[in-house]
């Protein structure tokens, strides 16, 4: 069964594998929006309509797989990238897009950063990043469909500098995937296409 990040609205309130944050309302001189968390529950997988495709096909036959056997996932990435890890985030860099200092764009001396992941996420990250998303856009999260994964998304900054974030829900975590909107972007969403849960 696929995993599946689904939101689910309960009253005024929105729930995101457990998470439960208060749903945007209009505002009002002195509001503020209420985060608190809420059990972990059983989600219905929602229906969504809302697909994501790159642009233009990208033969992935030779690409590689990065395997995570802790939190059982998997990935396919093209075979010139190269992986960096930091902390909990994973991160994947177009290595022939080097700079020789940190600049806009996520470009550094490793490459352009094309995708990373953050595992496991914790509740006040999830909760910054509803907040943010509420306050900026007024409207809700979107589901989206990338493959066979449904994924929800929940951010997306300037036009200069896109970044979409997008969570997806395995059985026992929640893995946080940043997408800088830029030249390599067609790319990391087929990345995105590959991805899927693995047991042992």
């Amino acid at each position: 069964m696929l995993a599946v990040a689904a939101t689910v609205l309960v009253g005024t309130s929105i729930v995101l594998g457990g998470l439960l944050v208060a749903r945007p309302q209009p505002k009002e001189a002195g509001q503020k929006m209420r985060v608190e968390q809420g059990p972990t529950i059983t989600l219905p997988k929602l229906p969504v309509a809302l697909p994501v495709t790159p642009s233009t096909q990208i033969n992935t036959s030779n690409w590689k797989v990065y395997r995570n056997k802790e939190y059982g996932f998997e990935i396919q990435y093209p075979q010139y990238f190269t992986i960096r890890t930091v902390a909990d985030t994973i991160q994947f860099y177009d290595p022939t897009d080097r700079q020789e200092k940190e600049g806009p764009f996520f470009r550094g001396p490793e490459g352009l950063l094309a995708l990373s992941i953050l595992v496991p996420v914790s509740d006040s990250k999830m909760a910054e990043d509803f907040k943010v998303f509420a306050r900026e856009y007024h409207r809700l999260p979107d589901n989206v469909i990338i493959g066979t994964n449904t994924f929800t998304k929940v951010f997306t900054l300037g036009e200069d500098e896109d970044v979409s974030i997008y969570y997806w829900k395995l059985p026992h975590i929640v893995l946080r995937i940043m997408i800088p909107g830029y030249s390599v972007y067609d790319i990391a969403i087929t990345m995105l296409r590959t991805l899927h849960k693995i047991t042992y």
